[in-house]
């Protein structure tokens, strides 16, 4: 459903954030 990918997409925006801030 388009909220499940949304959801999805929204956990991988926090990843790349997560990870940039560990770099």
């Amino acid at each position: 459903s388009l909220a499940t990918l949304g959801w999805v997409k929204i956990l991988r925006v926090q990843r790349a954030q997560l990870a940039a801030r560990t770099l």
